[in-house]
């Protein structure tokens, strides 16, 4: 019985040594508060997911559909469902290729956004893709390190699956089969015949229009009776060609024809810079403002975009000026304009040219030639006499623009 009992206290001693007792946990229980940090956390739906392990990102999908019989019809919501989930389908099966691991996760979900009808036999759809991946599920197979790929190569996959002709008509089939087995022919006789991918910035503020912003013609080539012109070209007949398409020439060249103040688009078709020939309202049609970059300028698509201003007029002279007593015109600066928009009143001659709109409504400085004399002079000349009557007539001697670009101060343009 004593050996027993000496059993039992060593027994007993042994299990104290070890921290093993009979008293009540330290550790919290479900009844009692616990000391980590809970409030102002992100929480997750999996309890493994951490945040270093997942990488999201969305894009903007535009998808032109063209119809063969040239009658497009907006899509009823089982045919946008088709749409989505074959998107969805698409791209995770192309995110997934390159992650390359099958413990990491791939989530897309597409919804769209805004469907339109255009170019006559088109229905553009404008879709929001989100995608996850996700490097630490609740299952692992390998204790490895899953290499997520990054924001930047996702999109690139997403651009690759729309913007590659290859992979543009392999979805297209996808589309098809996709829209079979669901019992949807809508997509019988149709071919993706445009896309563009645009990643979504977090935030995407338009400039607000200020009186203060300069007011500058557009820099883009437009469409006058089938051939592409420009404001240079409208300068050097104002009076005639700012008349020109109802004066829908007139807002391209706002500062040109006289027409700053108006807050508005230009209407005539005009070279993009990265698209080819396009109109204000296709750089508008999908409504967040992506395609506002490829216009080329902040004077064009001033409503649509953002970038109305409502200022004086600020353009190049289009006088020839003395520079080291040589004649000179702005498209001469234009040639190295870092070199030589610092000789002399350059810079106030050529302001568009030199970047110095922003100094506001300005006489040039330089000598220049005055049509109506043959003679080179001033703007100084022109308000001399401090006389309205005098100083409108010698700004009708300047050239055909009757001296708004080049002493718009003198003759009342500021």
């Amino acid at each position: 019985m004593r050996a027993l009992t000496f059993l039992l206290l060593l027994c007993a001693q042994t299990l104290s040594v070890f921290g093993v007792t009979n008293e009540p946990s330290s550790f919290p229980t479900s009844d009692e508060p616990s000391s980590f940090p809970t409030s102002g956390q992100p929480t997750s739906s999996n309890p493994t997911e951490k945040p270093d392990d997942v990488v999201t990102t969305c894009v903007d999908v535009f998808l032109g559909i063209q119809f063969a019989n040239g009658n497009p019809t907006i899509f009823a919501q089982n045919v946008v469902d088709v749409l989505e989930s074959t998107i969805d389908s698409s791209l995770t099966t192309q995110i997934a290729a390159i992650v390359d691991n099958d413990d990491a996760s791939v989530d897309v979900n597409t919804e769209t956004q805004e469907q339109n009808i255009y170019d006559g036999d088109k229905v553009g759809v404008d879709s929001k893709s989100c995608i996850k991946v996700n490097g630490s599920p609740e299952v692992r197979r390998r204790l490895i390190e899953i290499e997520l790929p990054s924001v930047a190569e996702i999109v690139a996959v997403v651009e690759e699956t729309f913007n590659t002709p290859e992979k543009l008509e392999t979805f297209t089939e996808e589309l098809q089969e996709a829209a079979e087995e669901q019992g949807v022919d809508t997509f019988d006789e149709t071919v993706v015949a445009e896309s563009e991918v645009t990643k979504i910035p977090p935030s995407n503020p338009t400039a607000a229009p200020t009186p203060s912003t300069p007011c500058l013609d557009s820099t883009r080539d437009f469409l006058v009776n089938e051939e592409l012109q420009n404001c240079a070209w409208v300068a050097k007949e104002p009076a005639v060609r700012c008349e020109k398409g109802g004066r829908s020439v007139a807002t391209h060249c706002q500062a040109t024809c006289g027409e700053c103040g108006t807050c508005n688009d230009a209407k005539k078709q005009f070279m993009t810079k990265t698209k080819g020939l396009h109109t204000c309202e296709w750089v508008g049609f999908k409504g967040n403002g992506q395609r506002c970059k490829t216009v080329g300028d902040p004077y064009t698509c001033r409503k649509t975009c953002g970038t109305c201003n409502n200022g004086s007029p600020c353009l190049d002279s289009t006088q020839r000026f003395l520079v080291n007593e040589i004649p000179r015109t702005c498209a001469w600066v234009a040639g190295n304009p870092e070199v030589k928009c610092l000789r002399g009143f350059t810079s106030n001659h050529c302001p568009v040219t030199c970047g110095t709109c922003d100094e506001g409504c300005v006489d040039s400085g330089a000598r220049f030639f005055v049509d109506g004399l043959s003679r080179y002079k001033t703007c100084k000349w022109v308000g001399a006499l401090d006389d309205p009557g005098t100083a409108a007539y010698r700004c009708g001697l300047i050239g055909k623009d009757n001296g708004l670009s080049t002493c718009p101060e003198k003759c009342g343009f500021c």
